[in-house]
């Protein structure tokens, strides 16, 4: 899926020169050979830790990446090799990754309209143009885009927290509890993540005890980050 933007403040350990590696990236950031088939990067970083009230701006989304992809066309020409700087699906992803406007979701349609990407891609590709449209305020869009990666892909953990997201930011709190909780039965990599976005939740709501639960999970899950633990240290406070 991020921030403090919401969808865009993500951490990679980028190749020192993507644009010469061919593979699919896994998620340490290593390219694995083509024969393995094709894999997503989820990327995310926690933002500054929250103030409250809460705003959209402190829940933490995620974009998904793929680097080097060697495609080939579906036309049955030659195949078609894409690397780092080349494309539309990658321009797509750094637009989803931007801090700053302007944002265009021009990359994301040419990937989604034209480049022969394998399944995971193309719902990845969805859920980043839905981080733009998020961005630009347009939410049916933005909601739809996440609808619809996760019907490509339903385990695809990143769409469920950035839908979680966006379906917070129009304030339909109970099926943006649904989204998170769907993300943390999938038990993946981004179950501490999924964890810390609906224990904010929790508190928007004025659930201090389940916020705290959570907030918690999210700090034994993933120690090596302090916004986790100081969450739950502060909903501890507020409940003494």
């Amino acid at each position: 899926m991020s921030h403090t933007n919401v969808d865009e403040q993500n951490w990679l350990d980028t190749p020192k020169n993507p644009a010469k590696l061919r593979g699919h990236v896994g998620c340490a950031g290593r390219v694995i050979p083509h024969h393995v088939g094709p894999t997503t990067l989820l990327r995310h970083s926690l933002p500054a830790h929250p103030t409250w009230p809460l705003s959209f701006a402190d829940l933490i989304g995620v974009s998904l990446v793929v680097l080097g992809l060697l495609l080939a066309c579906t036309s049955g020409l030659a195949s078609s090799t894409y690397i780092f700087n080349e494309s539309p699906a990658l321009h797509c992803f750094s637009e989803a990754d931007k801090r700053a406007p302007p944002y265009s979701v021009e990359d994301c349609d040419l990937a989604l309209e034209h480049e022969p990407l394998s399944l995971k891609n193309r719902a990845a590709t969805f859920s980043n143009r839905g981080i733009v449209h998020r961005k630009l305020q347009k939410w049916a869009k933005a909601l739809k885009d996440q609808d619809m990666a996760i019907e490509l892909m339903p385990e695809l953990s990143g769409a469920h927290i950035n839908r979680g997201n966006i379906l917070m930011a129009m304030k339909r709190y109970p099926e943006a509890m649904e989204a998170f909780d769907e993300s943390i039965a999938l038990t993946d990599e981004n179950l501490p993540l999924a964890y810390y976005n609906r224990a904010l939740l929790f508190r928007l709501l004025g659930d201090q005890k389940s916020a705290k639960d959570d907030a918690s999970r999210a700090a034994e899950l993933d120690p090596l980050r302090d916004q986790y633990e100081t969450l739950a240290a502060e909903l501890a406070g507020a409940q003494n």
